[in-house]
């Protein structure tokens, strides 16, 4: 990696199978890192699409919110709302 290049993490959710869908509900991913991301945003449906970076949050402020990420003691909160279709989570270190 060069210096001052932007390391990202990818992680990707898959869409259900099935017909069936639950009532609307959170999404929230948690995970281990080693150091706190500069931003995460969520790509969903066409992942060439850029969306707008995730709001940074304290953990009381996550929870109340309907989407944004938190990092506290090397693990990583991201909420979003479940659109029931792939989506892939971008950890930018």
């Amino acid at each position: 990696m060069k210096r001052g290049s932007i390391a990202c993490k990818h992680i990707k959710t898959f869409a259900p199978e099935g017909t069936h869908r639950p009532a609307a509900r959170d999404l929230v991913l948690e995970t281990w890192v080693e150091r706190e991301p500069r931003a995460v945003t969520v790509q969903t449906g066409n992942e060439s699409a850029k969306s707008p970076p995730l709001p940074h949050l304290d953990a009381g402020a996550l929870a109340k919110s309907p989407a944004g990420w938190t990092y506290v003691e090397g693990v990583l909160s991201v909420k979003t709302n479940d659109r029931f279709e792939p989506a892939r989570f971008v950890l930018q270190l």
